[in-house]
């Protein structure tokens, strides 16, 4: 497999166009760009254009910082991949793009607002995959329309407002989350949630 090292210079790739591609077998790794608010401080990984249609398949994202998001805008296939390690200071690993994932894992990320997905009027479709032992200050999942089918959500952490999802609308579909924890709300938090055959337990939270 290629890899990617930005050697925590630079972001790895800039779309300013609308385009269409696809990343494959490869890992993008070590990107860096300001870790403060204005300026060039989106998409510490990828910055796409909105019109960008992304695939990943089979790509590792890992170790990646700047202060919004690790992806940036765009429409995201997502499958058969990694985001571990990564650590966007306010919001998380994708940001103002909708998303389809499946069957990838996303684990020890960290950021205040969303540490895994932001944006409101954005759709989130996840199926078959693992989300743990991520930190946030304020939801893994804020704002958005997010729908979850057959995966796994467990140990994750907000130290502030809802321990998975904060502000959005979520439908869960034969999903099992558990040992989540915040300080307000475990799992939701000013969110609208419709669950179908899926099993919640043993999440914790000092209110609510």
């Amino acid at each position: 497999d290629t890899i990617l090292d930005a050697e925590q210079v630079t972001r790895h790739i800039l779309v300013p166009q609308a385009s269409s591609f696809k990343l494959q077998a490869l890992s993008l790794v070590n990107g860096l760009i300001k870790t403060t608010s204005g300026g060039d401080s989106a998409g510490a990984s990828l910055l796409l254009n909105n019109n960008c249609r992304l695939t990943l398949d089979s790509v590792i994202v890992s170790g990646n910082s700047g202060f919004d998001a690790v992806i940036f805008r765009g429409s995201l296939k997502i499958s058969n991949s990694v985001f571990r390690d990564n650590n966007p200071v306010n919001a998380g690993l994708i940001y103002n793009a909708n998303s389809d994932i499946e069957n990838t894992s996303f684990f020890n990320n960290q950021a205040n607002n969303g540490a895994l997905f932001v944006g409101t009027g954005y759709t989130t479709d996840i199926v078959n995959s693992y989300i743990h032992n991520n930190v946030c200050l304020n939801g893994l999942f804020t704002d958005g329309l997010i729908r979850v089918n057959d995966s796994f959500i467990y140990g994750n952490s907000s130290t502030a407002f809802g321990g998975v999802f904060k502000g959005a609308t979520v439908t869960l579909d034969n999903t099992i989350i558990s040992g989540n924890e915040a300080v307000s709300g475990s799992v939701f938090s000013d969110s609208n949630a419709y669950i179908n055959s899926s099993s919640i337990f043993e999440n914790t939270a000092d209110y609510g």
